[in-house]
């Protein structure tokens, strides 16, 4: 994953008013203001090539830096900071948000009081098996289907209710065990909850079995929600139809109806009628396929598919396509299959690789057998999501699972990798066992997050996942943990409208970094050992946290290990924010103590979070053996220990494998700098970073001294390692983007272009061969290309003209900077010939690339003219409206252009994404940069 990137241009609040444009008329295409605006732009908004002595640039950096603290509280609340994962994972919302407010007083469609007054469905009625045929007609884009549902019920009842959505009910049919039909005297449906309500005439018995009939008819969805159609172009030219489904988190009830909650599980039996140019595929493998007829003198085939194990709702899934496949077994004889378009099948190869390879780890380290008999993974040309983790059938977009070697960059390899590592972590960890509701998606998200990157380093061991882990997740996760929009992790939904807005960065990212903390506390072998536990006592059954807490508690007892986990980790999931530990040293004794971390962003006397502590584990290593952790509990508000005299220094949260950041007194901070500056490899990649970054972030919440985190910065002259360039450049990148006089910016321009040169002239633009090393490159040569470094501009813009020219083909690992600076420093003719080779690119990581490199232009009307192309899915799809949008939004003039484009066309980007929940990440992104006063007006 990307870490953020640096970038340099602003539109200034401090010029004459006289140089201000009226935003509005411009975008109505006012040629004078476009002008002005264009004028403007070259005025101010080019990029920063400043130049000052480095003692200058020192003296000023400290003010700078000083300054962000106050001009941090001013933008709180104006800019999210957000991250992607897997294709984006949004920050929290604000404290208290409701998507909408439950209502006492729902109606049916009729217009009269809806008899059932509960979002959730009745407790009394468990459903045992769905027998499903269904036809996605690809022609008509009409959906029918009819089904029949066996349920039992547990006490006397004269209704039913279960979920549809966006369906036309045209028959229902009740019967009893024995088969007798049993009369439905009335029904009603209820849009705002999505529920249908069945009276009968007579009452259904406790502890017996009913089946219920239905016929329904539907349509497929534009929405990327549901069943919907996608398309991609072949060989010939020709658009193909496919028919996808989509399901979490509360989908399944829009394709057909269904007690659609994660705890009513059952058993899928599924059929799917469809041309005979096409197949099916479904979570279990064929049975049996049979002819049913003609439609429009073309000959109809019904797929029959085996009937699946117990599984929730959310979790099934059908495609109908025409795609090609290649296959390979696991160590244990499972089929593990991928599929893509016929002419993207040879970029498959990789995701086949890595799959078979995760699917072998993952048994060995959960201890228990995948449960079906194949595995199929779907490269989907139209997918809102990154993947999505239906049981024996993954979806993913196509940039998530294709590579072509020869094209795909290093980033663009590792980011499919752990994609496929995450959804098949949920094979077991989210589909064998599954949260009982919402609230506990967290454990579901986290423990997939948390694990890809495991799976991945255990696969291909030199990409060392384990440190870039604390870059992309524990480090994004402390950044948003502090704001006041946080939530805890384990957090109350119950509105299905609320579900996917806590499918953000606290559930994903902050789970996966406690657990990790856990797994370190326990000891990995212990760790594996309640897992193990856990999967097999809970297979087909549905938990809480408190199941998984019980079970890793036995499995550390049995090791004479005796810790409480629930009361540990309940301190960690149940309450939001995370503690700041304050070291300090007497001689021998060390004194621990926490306190909550006290952002800026967050008010102290908030009443619902007085006096929050936490049972941390803490860890360190010492100079004496800085390859040895020492661990000790802080279970109260203090604790002390002591250290021989022979330990010079000691550095805390060892590898930042904790959930929280330290606080060193003056004399400590001095002798860890004091260790970066002389020996930096004395400490590991991940404490160098974690040192960075807990002194910047302390420094900008106004705990610590500017000098420290300024003195830390000089060490990075001998560093090479990616992990803390990037931690480093990210807290670098934060300050540029906060401040808002041009002077004060140029200086730390200067500043950050005498701190890379060093790097960026031993690095280069020559070709890599290690992992780390290309990523390290990359975040280098794009740092010095936005910070205006003309040698790193010249060498972009040159290779950008020789690829243009079809005369020298570029390394995937330099083309992102290529192509963004090419756009960037290019006029229309550029932009145009860009916008070409993306129409014409058949690699997914490579159209990636170009989306987002387009977005650099400086001038007004190619931004305004690329978000216009957002509102034509003919144009940009729906999927890639957020990259588009985000690309643009980084730079100026498109910051503030984003924004209003987004408000002004509100109504046609709902239709264009499906909804209010797929607008939230284009939201984010249009205001991701906002950093002013104005910006926070708006």
């Amino acid at each position: 994953m990307p870490s953020s990137a640096v970038g340099n241009n602003r539109v200034y609040q401090d010029q004459d008013h006289e140089n201000e444009v009226d935003d509005v008329a411009f975008l109505t295409g006012d040629r004078e203001h476009q002008q002005a605006a264009a004028n403007r732009a070259a005025t101010y908004e080019k990029p920063i090539i400043a130049s000052c002595t480095p003692k200058q640039a020192i003296i000023v950096l400290i003010v700078v830096i000083a300054s962000s603290f106050l001009i941090s509280i001013i933008i709180a609340f104006a800019r999210p900071i957000g991250c992607q994962y897997p294709e984006f994972i949004p920050p929290p919302l604000p404290k208290g948000y409701r998507l909408r407010k439950p209502s006492a007083n729902y109606l049916t469609t009729t217009g009269e009081a809806y008899p059932w007054k509960d979002i959730r469905l009745p407790k009394f009625i468990r459903p045992l098996k769905y027998r499903i045929q269904i036809r996605p007609n690809l022609t008509t884009r009409a959906l029918k289907g009819q089904m029949g549902i066996t349920f039992y019920v547990t006490e006397e009842t004269n209704f039913i209710i279960l979920h549809s959505r966006n369906l036309t009910i045209n028959e229902y049919l009740l019967r009893d065990v024995r088969g007798k039909e049993l009369t439905i005297r009335r029904s009603h449906e209820c849009i705002e909850l999505q529920q249908i309500y069945l009276e009968t005439r007579g009452s259904l018995f406790p502890y017996q079995n009913y089946t219920l009939g239905i016929r329904f008819d539907g349509n497929l969805t534009e929405s990327l929600e549901g069943v919907y159609m996608s398309k991609y172009t072949n060989s010939k030219n020709r658009t193909r139809f496919l028919a996808v489904t989509h399901f979490e988190p509360t989908y399944a009830r829009a394709a057909f109806p269904c007690f659609d909650e994660p705890h009513l599980k059952a058993k899928f039996k599924i059929s799917i009628i469809r041309h005979r140019d096409h197949f099916a595929l479904s979570n279990m493998p064929l049975e049996k396929t049979e002819d049913v007829g003609f439609f429009l003198e073309r000959g109809l085939l019904q797929d029959h598919f085996q009937e699946t194990v117990q599984m929730s709702t959310y979790l099934v899934a059908f495609v109908v396509c025409d795609f090609s496949k290649i296959t390979n077994k696991t160590s244990r004889g499972v089929s593990v299959s991928v599929y893509a378009p016929p002419d993207q099948i040879t970029q498959a190869s990789f995701a086949l690789d890595v799959a078979t390879k995760v699917m072998d780890f993952y048994e060995d380290f959960f201890g228990v057998p995948y449960p079906l008999p194949k595995l199929d993974l779907v490269a989907v040309p139209d997918f809102g999501a990154g993947a999505m983790e239906n049981w024996g059938l993954v979806t993913y977009r196509e940039a998530a699972i294709l590579v072509d070697p020869e094209q795909t960059s290093t980033k663009s390899q590792q980011y499919v990798a752990i994609v496929i590592a995450h959804e098949l972590a949920h094979q077991w960890f989210g589909n064998l066992v599954t949260m009982d509701w919402w609230n506990e998606l967290w454990l579901n998200e986290g423990f997939a997050s948390f694990l890809e990157y495991k799976a991945v380093n255990s696969i291909i061991g030199n990409w060392r996942m384990m440190d870039q882990f604390i870059l992309e997740k524990t480090q994004t996760a402390l950044a948003l943990d502090e704001l006041s929009t946080s939530h805890p992790v384990s957090v109350s939904v119950d509105d299905p409208s609320e579900i996917e807005s806590i499918f953000d960065a606290i559930s994903y990212n902050k789970g996966a970094s406690i657990l990790y903390m856990l797994e370190g506390v326990l000891g990995e072998e212990i760790f594996k050992q309640g897992l193990t536990n856990y999967l097999e006592t809970n297979k087909y059954l549905n938990t809480v946290s408190d199941n998984f807490w019980e079970c890793l508690s036995i499995a550390a007892r049995n090791s004479s290990n005796d810790v409480h986990v629930k009361t540990i980790m309940d301190t960690w999931t149940q309450q939001m924010g995370f503690p700041l530990i304050y070291i300090s040293r007497d001689e021998k004794i060390v004194h621990v103590k926490q306190e909550m971390f006290p952002s800026i962003f967050r008010n102290s006397n908030d009443p619902e979070r007085p006096n929050s502590t936490w049972k941390v584990p803490v860890s360190f290593v010492t100079s004496i053996d800085p390859t040895r952790e020492f661990h000790l509990w802080l279970n109260g508000s203090s604790v002390d220990f002591e250290v021989p005299d022979s330990v010079v220094w000691f550095k805390m949260n060892s590898k930042q494998s904790g959930f929280y950041r330290v606080m060193y007194e003056e004399s400590l901070w001095a002798q860890l700098t004091d260790i970066l500056l002389k020996n930096h490899t004395s400490l590991s990649a991940a404490d160098r970073a974690s040192l960075l970054d807990d002194a910047f972030t302390l420094n900008r919440v106004g705990i610590l001294n500017v000098s420290t985190p300024l003195l830390m910065l000089k060490y990075l002259e001998k560093e090479r390692d990616h992990v803390p360039w990037a931690t480093a450049l990210r807290h670098l990148n934060y300050l540029q983007q906060i401040l808002s006089l041009r002077k004060a910016k140029e200086n730390l321009v200067c500043f950050i272009q005498k701190l890379i040169t060093p790097v960026y002239n031993e690095l280069g633009w020559k070709l890599r061969t290690k992992h780390v090393e290309k990523l390290l490159q990359e975040e280098i040569l794009s740092a010095a290309v936005k910070i205006g470094m003309v040698p790193a501009i010249s060498q972009a813009t040159k290779l950008f003209q020789q690829w243009r020219g079809a005369k020298t083909p570029i390394s995937p690992d330099l083309r992102e900077i290529v192509y963004s600076t090419g756009i960037r420093y290019g006029d229309k003719s550029d932009w145009d010939t860009t916008w070409k080779k993306l129409q014409e690119s058949k690699i997914s990581s490579e159209k990636r690339l170009l989306l987002k490199a387009l977005g650099s232009a400086m001038d007004p009307w190619l931004i305004q003219r690329y978000l216009e192309f957002t509102l034509d899915q003919n144009k940009i799809r729906s999927q890639d409206i957020r990259t588009v949008v985000d690309s643009v939004a980084q730079n100026s003039p498109g910051n503030l252009l984003t924004w209003r484009f987004v408000k002004l066309n509100w109504n046609k980007l709902l239709n264009v994404e499906g909804g209010i929940h797929s607008i939230g990440p284009i939201v984010n992104a249009a205001t991701s940069r906002m950093a002013t006063n104005l910006e926070l007006s708006e």
